[in-house]
């Protein structure tokens, strides 16, 4: 094809592609976070980028707040495919059919304004893989969880063989969809702003609102609040601390997800009962670097944790991290390296981790300071971007 002509779907070589990023929350958790550490470098590099999700969170204000194009999302709520006891009800099955056939169509009327649609949530691949064979248009799935066998896995393999690309975020979440049946699959790891999160001196007054005493050791945990974080795990490792250890103290910085309220009463009753004053519970902050750079530990005690995006983050203003081996947070924290692992739900192993670092300055320093030259060397959003926006040219190219 000559230079400058349009193909068939109305792309041309010497424009910007246009590419609208579909998410299904309005939230800004980590795989937002990603999206929208992206989106103003992918502009720079050429790319007409534009978001489409619900109107009214962090999110798309954020997105908006960067001079990027917001389209508000209005699409019928998902209820799942299985029942409260665990199995699949034929009359759930219909209904959630018919939410990803309507929520095709209305994805396709906007496809038809752009060159790409790059679906980023778990709830929107299959109907934007749908939505892209409706306005024939190149699809990219980008994948941020880990998803087990049955059902939902094959859906999302059933949709990726009729995209042009599926991204994983890391290796763990890559792997078992490479096994049913080959697909175009690439890992794309999540990337950060290596000077937004970078180390620096703690700030007194954040430490002393997220609950530390003039020379006590703070620990923190960040994000959403659910069961499957761990935060009682963490909180019960607290609470087995000794000598010096056993004075430091714990902020839990984050909100609690939907459908979980009963969750968060427990677990502040249980920080309550188990570490008294030496807990506290901060709602979400959007100064994460500041509050990571005022912890000195930070603790992913995750059941299931796909990549591990806030660990990344603490590595990357040189702070000492503890995690789980449970996902793919090892492919970037290197066990007595650039951080400590420790099997899922072991209290006691998060005990002593905690009592290693809490006692000796030194590691924590050292292991701060190879975390961050890790990140320097392999996570930086230009190169992410850079990465990100060929990929974007690839695939619209005809």
């Amino acid at each position: 094809m000559a230079a400058g002509v349009s193909n068939a779907e109305g792309f041309s070589s010497q424009r910007r592609p246009r590419v609208l990023v579909v998410d299904l929350t309005s939230a800004l958790w980590g795989a937002e976070r990603v999206t929208l550490e992206l989106g103003p470098r992918l502009a720079q590099r050429g790319i007409d980028v534009r978001l489409a999700c619900p109107e009214g969170g962090a999110f798309p204000a954020a997105w908006r707040d960067a001079g990027l194009p917001h389209v508000p999302l209005r699409l019928p709520t998902h209820r799942g495919i299985r029942t409260r006891q665990g199995g699949r009800a034929v009359g759930q099955l219909v209904r959630e059919a018919a939410v990803v056939s309507r929520s095709a169509v209305r994805i396709a009327r906007l496809a038809r304004e752009v060159d790409i649609l790059h679906s980023t949530h778990q709830w929107s691949h299959v109907e934007v893989a749908a939505a892209g064979m409706l306005a024939r248009r190149p699809v990219i799935l980008h994948v941020h969880d880990i998803l087990p066998p049955g059902l939902g896995r094959e859906l999302l393999v059933r949709a990726a063989r009729t995209c042009s690309l599926t991204l994983a975020a890391c290796q763990a979440i890559a792997d078992p969809l490479g096994d049913p049946a080959p697909i175009n699959l690439r890992v794309f790891y999540p990337a950060l702003d290596l000077e937004r999160y970078r180390p620096g001196p703690p700030d007194p007054a954040l430490r002393a609102d997220l609950g530390a005493d003039p020379g006590t050791r703070l620990v923190g945990i960040l994000g959403r609040i659910d069961p499957v974080k761990g935060i009682d795990v963490l909180i019960r490792a607290m609470a087995q601390l000794e000598g010096e250890a056993a004075r430091s103290r714990l902020a839990v910085v984050g909100s609690a997800y939907e459908g979980s309220p009963e969750y968060v009463r427990e677990l502040h009753a249980l920080a309550e009962r188990e570490l008294g004053e030496r807990a506290r519970f901060v709602d979400f902050r959007d100064d994460v670097p500041d509050v990571l750079r005022s912890l000195d530990v930070v603790v992913n005690a995750s059941h299931k944790e796909p990549f591990g995006t806030i660990v990344l983050e603490a590595q990357a203003c040189g702070r000492a991290v503890i995690a789980t081996t449970a996902g793919g947070v090892g492919e970037h924290v290197d066990n007595g390296t650039t951080g400590l692992m420790v099997p899922a739900g072991d209290i006691g192993a998060l005990a002593l981790a905690l009592n290693s670092l809490l006692t000796d300055d030194d590691k924590r320093e050292m292991m701060g300071i190879a975390a961050r030259r890790m990140v320097e060397d392999n996570f930086d959003v230009e190169r992410a971007a850079d990465t990100l926006a060929a990929t974007y040219r690839e695939v619209a190219r005809p």
